[in-house]
């Protein structure tokens, strides 16, 4: 079994392959967010979730769009950490299990409530969608 931070590592390489858009800067292994990208004008922070068919079935939630809000909440605390160190945060959503989990068409087009300032699904390791991501009114 992979480490926890190998696993990190192989979502964050396969997110940079798929992503044209990978912000230029040196990447460094960080604690709160997983990876830090240092930049000439900004840090930007990425937060690393896998997804299991364990998770998925044991929730009881499938392959929708509570489930993917109910990683949004559970990494929440991580947001709140992170945002010390970077002027972004960003989490990325790995789904595991060699294309056993697939989400529901509804979880694509759905905003989700996170204070993320960006997410993305990366699916099968190479299709990634952002998600649409809306922040909580302070109130």
């Amino acid at each position: 079994m992979r480490s926890k931070k190998t696993q990190e590592r192989r979502g964050l390489k396969l997110f940079q392959e798929a992503f044209a858009d990978f912000p230029k800067g040196h990447v460094v292994e960080w604690a709160a967010p997983d990876f830090l990208i240092r930049s000439a004008s900004s840090y930007i922070g990425i937060e690393v979730a896998e997804i299991f068919l364990a998770d998925a079935v044991a929730s009881g939630l499938g392959h929708g769009i509570e489930l993917l809000q109910k990683i949004f909440d559970r990494n929440s605390p991580i947001y709140q950490e992170s945002r010390a160190n970077c002027d972004q945060v960003w989490l990325l959503l790995v789904m595991s299990d060699q294309g056993v989990v697939k989400c529901s068409a509804g979880a694509y087009s759905h905003v989700y409530q996170t204070a993320f300032d960006r997410a993305f699904l990366l699916e099968n390791g190479h299709k990634l969608t952002e998600l649409k991501a809306h922040r909580p009114q302070a109130g």
